[in-house]
């Protein structure tokens, strides 16, 4: 029986030696989909998709999944991209759209590209040289780079204590936030945390950041890796009245789902309404007041809707 055992833990340990020598080995080129959400920008799209292809076979698949409210977007994928899986979205903002994208891939690794940006045709090479370097489990792990807009590099920024990302990281210190255009997820892990069907624009990259860390995920800064973004004027307007909103409720829900710290979420709560209708007024005049009080009641709509779904989930 004693020997039964030894050589069945033997066994085991042998198992697991191979499993973290194959996890080791394991590289991004070959294994990566690309998921594009887009919404009536086709001539960005085109742009994005065409950086996609100059990256060959390093891609594994394109999604594209399409929250427009025309047809021109899936007409120039039929037409010059056939070998891009389109999809029609949900239509309930990226949140919803990044799910459906998800939904759609089969690729081990995902990365999610706006349709106003560009991956640089080197990108999945730097990513692959950092995993050999550093040994990295793939399963686990969040590489991001960098996201380059008129030149600038913009490094992964952490959150204030408002939500703000405006706080540079120390050189050593761990990563709590990425930069989501320039971000390689494993799927694996998307499957169990998915994006905040509630955010229609903004902050979903601290929110889906904060829960995959959750469930034990890290995140690695690979500074070789770049994502190159030129932003829109299209569905500006569209997007704009929710950014303050998702900011408040995402860190909200941080501070008190993810971190368990009710009463930090709370009293952020408090001071987070309070420097919004100072900052609108502040810019906005009087005018301003109206203006916070509509951010702040869709940001405390997304919070009784998320506390509203989590409790029937249970």
């Amino acid at each position: 029986m004693v020997a039964r055992l030894l050589y069945r833990s033997k066994e085991i340990c042998e198992m697991l030696e191979i499993s973290e020598r194959t996890i080791n080995k394991q590289t991004i080129a070959g294994n990566l989909g690309v998921c594009i959400c887009t919404r009536n920008r086709p001539d960005e799209l085109e742009r994005c998709l065409l950086s996609v292809l100059a990256c060959g076979k390093e891609i594994n698949e394109i999604i594209v999944s399409d929250d427009s409210t025309d047809s021109r977007a899936a007409e120039m994928i039929r037409v010059k991209f056939p070998i891009a899986k389109y999809v029609s979205g949900p239509k309930k903002g990226l949140g919803a759209n990044r799910n459906c994208a998800i939904d759609s891939a089969s690729s081990m690794y995902l990365i999610f590209l706006d349709d106003d940006s560009e991956i640089d045709p080197g990108f999945v090479a730097a990513v692959d040289e950092l995993v050999a370097k550093d040994k990295l489990n793939l399963q686990k792990t969040m590489i991001t780079g960098n996201q380059i807009e008129d030149g600038v590099i913009i490094k992964p920024h952490d959150q204030s204590f408002l939500g703000f990302q405006n706080v540079s990281y120390q050189p050593g210190e761990e990563l709590n936030t990425v930069n989501i255009m320039a971000t390689v997820f494993p799927r694996s892990m998307l499957s169990k945390v998915r994006f905040d069907d509630l955010l229609v624009y903004g902050y979903d990259e601290v929110d889906i950041c904060a829960r995959c860390r959750h469930y034990g995920a890290v995140v690695k800064y690979c500074d070789k890796a770049n994502v190159y973004h030129y932003p829109s004027l299209v569905n500006r307007d569209y997007y704009s009245p929710y950014t303050e909103s998702s900011r408040i409720y995402v860190t909200f829900k941080r501070y008190n789902m993810v971190d368990h710290k009710r009463l930090k979420s709370l009293i952020f709560l408090v001071i987070s309404m309070a420097h919004l209708l100072l900052s609108r007024i502040k810019h906005d005049g009087f005018g301003g007041i109206k203006k916070s009080f509509f951010i702040s009641v869709k940001a405390l709509g997304y919070i009784r809707e998320h506390a509203k779904s989590s409790q029937c989930c249970r």
